[in-house]
């Protein structure tokens, strides 16, 4: 075909008439024609070994050899065929050789990928450890007649607590209409009536608050005993069904109802104060301090969120009675509830437990024995949203599979980078916001190779917010013990300090700082009263000016308010004269 292409049909590739034209007697011929085909080479290179064999056999008939002789001498055609096979092929040019290398590479690459193919279908999960009971481990050692869960229950039902499926229910329906610290709003009575005709329930949620622990176990469902407060929204079943129920698929139904508490204690305090009843405030601020550690038995993150909102609401109420209703706890009960306070300190909130267990038995769930993960493996994954590529084909999903597998980095380098990543995190959750604005936690996870560590990116929990509502709870923190000790302070000298340094030690063990710079606390005394206060965003001085958008500066709203932004000095040299003014004032709390 080549020949005729090039208009020269010569006939030269025919190795036969070659064969034939040289004349070679029979012996002579039959091993030449055997070697060349045994050669499996290119056509033009058969034709140059017919050449060169019937050359050599001319040579040696002409020296006077018989044709058996030479034949004999020739030896076995295979091997010869093989040795000239190899020496022709060593010959061919530099592009066929190369093509010849990526070849085998490509069939090398099949083999692996048909391999791994393999290894998703004969590998098993490797699930060594039951991360649930260690999860549970501290509600479960709380003995049964001292577990406050049963009561909590019992007294929320009685009041009307029903979850509707979308985390509300018909009893908060009263509660979140007002600000349970505005007796004057216009729906306070009707918050008012719901409290007086649920006495009874309101003490229980009182008496379970004094219990030693909480006792609530959390796992993929609700008892049968919770089913009368949370309807058919939760299945009944509390154990894993299948290797996809990782511990990342765990439920805290209890979290909703001990908010729900820590609202309805806040709410009856306010009533107690406007009655002035003292003991009775008193009661039900010790009682929310400890619903908050009642909330954190489950060790998760999303626990401490919830018992810092609960311990906020406290020190909330309390700055509300301590400034609007001054005569009313004595001295005695300032001091306990101070005391009470210094010794549940906003650290002891914190606990990452459920994450890293989370983390790691989703690791032993997506690999299996093999060390890669296998096909339920793959499925898990996809279904914590860890998708390296996305086509549109389902087909060439699947075809694509084995090679995700190998972009994931193994197990072992996948703990240790989120160990070390998640022990980062717990120390500088430990480190002030004025010293650090920014952890850089956070922007290491997100430049984490997201072929390799995409299941570290999906799991790392975000730690910028929480460092956040720890730094406006230890202000809060510190407006109330500071409150509390100018309170005092006025009692027994019958004026306000002149300055701070005039309560320490007697009344106050140190002077707060400014939770902004990291300086002394800002502090005035105006003709309604004492104001102490932080500096704010722009580091100035306004007086303890409170900005003009006050709904801004609500409890749960502070976190997102701009006098509450803390930045770095390069940040802060930059946005300067942009930067609002207005001061974070922290007593009186209303402000």
């Amino acid at each position: 075909m080549r020949d005729l292409l090039r208009g020269r049909l010569t006939g030269r590739l025919d190795i036969d008439r070659l064969i034939e034209n040289a004349a070679l007697p029979a012996p002579a011929a039959d091993c030449v024609r055997t070697v060349i085909k045994r050669t499996r080479l290119w056509k033009l290179e058969k034709v140059d070994v017919a050449h060169e064999l019937i050359a050599h056999f001319h040579d040696g008939l002409e020296a006077g050899a018989t044709p058996e002789q030479l034949a004999k001498d020739f030896g076995d055609p295979r091997t010869a065929a093989k040795l000239i096979r190899r020496a022709k092929k060593r010959q061919r040019p530099l592009a066929w050789h190369a093509m010849r290398y990526a070849g085998w590479l490509y069939i090398m690459l099949i083999a692996v990928y048909l391999g791994l193919w393999g290894v998703l279908f004969i590998g098993k999960p490797n699930i060594t450890v039951d991360y649930l009971p260690k999860l549970n481990a501290a509600a479960a050692a709380v003995p049964e007649e001292q577990r406050a869960w049963p009561i909590y229950r019992a007294a929320l039902v009685a009041m009307g607590y029903q979850d509707d499926g979308y985390g509300k229910n018909q009893l908060l329906k009263v509660v979140d209409i007002i600000h349970p610290d505005e007796p004057d709003d216009a729906k306070w009575p009707e918050l008012a009536d719901l409290l007086q005709r649920h006495r009874t329930s309101i003490d229980q949620l009182c008496k379970a608050a004094s219990m030693p622990g909480l006792g609530f176990q959390v796992g993929f469902g609700i008892d049968d005993t919770d089913r009368v407060m949370f309807g058919q929204r939760l299945q009944s079943n509390n154990t894993p069904q299948s290797p996809n129920d990782t511990l990342i698929g765990v439920i805290f139904p209890h979290l909703g109802p001990l908010r729900t508490v820590a609202i309805l204690l806040a709410a009856d305090t306010h009533l107690a104060a406007i009655n002035k009843d003292a003991l009775r405030v008193e009661r039900n601020l010790i009682a929310m301090l400890n619903v908050s550690t009642h909330a954190t038995e489950t060790p998760a993150l999303i626990n401490s969120f919830v018992a810092i909102s609960c311990r906020s609401m406290m020190l909330q109420t309390l700055g509300t009675i301590v400034h609007k209703h001054r005569d009313l706890l004595g001295n005695e009960q300032l001091r306990n509830l101070a005391h009470r306070l210094s010794n549940h300190r906003h650290q002891q909130l914190i606990h990452y437990e459920w994450e890293r267990f989370a983390f790691y038995d989703a690791v032993q769930r997506i690999y299996s024995t093999t060390g890669l993960p296998d096909k339920q493996g793959v499925k898990l994954a996809s279904n914590l949203d860890i998708e390296l590529f996305e086509p549109k084909d389902e087909l060439l999903e699947i075809a694509l599979t084995p090679a995700k597998v190998l972009l994931w980095a193994p197990p072992k380098e996948m703990i240790q980078v989120y160990d070390q990543l998640l022990d980062k995190m717990e120390r500088s959750m430990t480190v002030p916001m004025y010293k650090m604005p920014t952890s850089g936690i956070d922007k290491q996870v997100e430049t984490l190779s997201p072929l390799r560590y995409e299941l570290i990116k999906i799991l790392m929990p975000h730690l910028e917010p929480l460092r956040r509502v720890l730094e406006i709870h230890q202000s809060k923190y510190d407006g109330i013990n500071l409150g509390i000790a100018l309170e005092l302070y006025h009692r027994s000298k019958g004026h306000w300090p002149a300055k701070l340094e005039d309560l320490v030690p007697q009344y106050l063990p140190a002077i707060p700082i400014d939770r902004i710079t990291g300086g002394p606390i800002n502090y005035r005394v105006l003709d309604d009263g004492p104001i102490a206060y932080s500096v704010g965003v722009n580091r100035d001085d306004d007086g303890g000016t409170i900005p003009d958008d006050l709904d801004l500066i609500r409890w749960y709203g502070r976190q997102s308010h701009p006098v509450m932004t803390w930045l770095t000095d390069e940040q802060y040299e930059q946005q300067h004269d942009s930067l609002p003014n207005g001061d974070w004032v922290i007593w009186p709390v209303n402000q």
